[in-house]
C-alpha cells in the first residue's frame, strides 16, 4: 500500500491550526509561535502536491501577507507575557511587545527594548526567520511583476 503524500500533508496541515487554537485558547504563545513558523512552509507543500505546476506566485504571497500579522502578533504576546527590559525596567506592556516584534522582525534592532534573558533564543529567531521571510516575500512580488511585464 503506497502512501498518498495529498492525504498525509492535509492530516498534518491540520496540526498547526489546531494547535494555534488550543495555544490562543490556553495563553500558551510560544506553542502559537512555534505552530504559526510550522504553518506556511506545510501549507506552501501542500499546495504545490495537491495543485502541481497551477500554483499562482500571487496565491503564494497573498497568503504570507495573511500570515505576517499573525506572527507579530503572536511574537508581541510572548514578549509581553515574558517582558521587555526598557531602560532597567521590565515592562509587560502590549503595545511595546509589538514595537520590539516589528523591529525584530524587520532586523532593525534599535537597542531601546531587550528581551529579558529567557526570550532571546526566541528573538534571534524570529529575527532569523523573518530576515528568510521577506527574502521570500519580496522575490515573489518581483517574479509577479516581471510576468505583469512579460504580458505587455
Amino acid at each position: 500500500m503506497l502512501i498518498n503524500p495529498r492525504k498525509v500533508l492535509f492530516i498534518v496541515s491540520g496540526f498547526p491550526a489546531t494547535a494555534v487554537w488550543f495555544a490562543w485558547y490556553f495563553d500558551l504563545w510560544s506553542l502559537m509561535v512555534i505552530c504559526l513558523l510550522l504553518a506556511v512552509p506545510i501549507m506552501i507543500c501542500d499546495a504545490a502536491i495537491n495543485r502541481g505546476p497551477r500554483v499562482r506566485t500571487y496565491e503564494i504571497a497573498i497568503l504570507l501577507l495573511f500570515y505576517l500579522p499573525l506572527v507579530l502578533y503572536a511574537f508581541a504576546r510572548l514578549y509581553q507575557a515574558g517582558g521587555l527590559v526598557h531602560n532597567g525596567e521590565v515592562t509587560h506592556e502590549f503595545g511595546s511587545a509589538l514595537y520590539f516584534s516589528v523591529v525584530t522582525w524587520t532586523t532593525l534592532g534599535f537597542g531601546d527594548f531587550q528581551p529579558v534573558e529567557n526570550l532571546r533564543l526566541w528573538a534571534a529567531g524570529q529575527a532569523l526567520f523573518g530576515y528568510f521571510f521577506m527574502a521570500i516575500l519580496v522575490a515573489l512580488f518581483l517574479q509577479i511583476l516581471s510576468r505583469g511585464q512579460e504580458k505587455a
